[in-house]
């Protein structure tokens, strides 16, 4: 049931209602896996933006290689054919980049109820320092909801990350690199 929820937002009660259980007994279960280092709950940014905002967590395992076992993946062939090879990506960036994280630099996702979105938004002093979108598209653009959350967050430098080794400017301000280039560029923002 987890691999069907990783990368989205967690909803206890239908988790709950699947598996034929109550909401105590498995938060109870999250709970556990959250304190055996299963899965990483992010929590969502609550920026005063004027807008409803989504407060609900969203869920990664933190072992891409326990997710794809789960999901009965064997090799790269099976990941890249199967629906959960961008919340796979989107998991394996956020993992690698928290793990690394200097002290004082929360992580956060951003998330409005009309669905305008950021992956992961990194945060210093209670104010967005970085914005980070991740995807595996050949072609990464941003999407109007992307835009109009960037604006929400106050247009902190955003990256579009890829399972690419590429790094160019995209547009002012937004910058697409592979996770490898990334640290590079938080060197001078963080």
């Amino acid at each position: 049931m987890m691999t069907g929820v990783h990368g989205n937002m967690l909803n206890q009660a239908t988790l709950a209602n699947s598996l034929g259980l109550t909401i105590p007994t498995v938060k109870r279960y999250l709970a556990y896996f959250e304190s055996a280092y299963f899965i990483r709950f992010l929590q969502p940014w609550y920026a005063k933006v004027g807008k409803r905002l989504v407060k609900t967590p969203k869920v990664y395992f933190r072992d891409s290689g326990v997710l794809h076992q789960l999901a009965g993946i064997s090799n790269n062939n099976q990941l890249l054919g199967n629906q959960i090879a961008g919340a796979s990506w989107e998991g394996y960036v956020l993992q690698q980049i928290i793990a690394n994280l200097p002290p004082g630099i929360l992580p956060y996702f951003y998330r409005t109820k009309d669905g305008s979105e950021i992956d992961l938004v990194l945060v210093r002093g209670n104010k967005p320092a970085v914005a980070i979108e991740i995807k595996m598209s050949a072609n990464p653009s941003l999407s109007k909801g992307n835009r109009i959350a960037l604006s929400d967050l106050g247009n902190p430098p955003a990256f579009i990350v890829l399972p690419h080794n590429l790094d160019y400017p995209l547009e002012e301000n937004v910058r697409v690199c592979g996770l490898e280039n990334l640290w590079k560029h938080f060197e001078t923002l963080l």
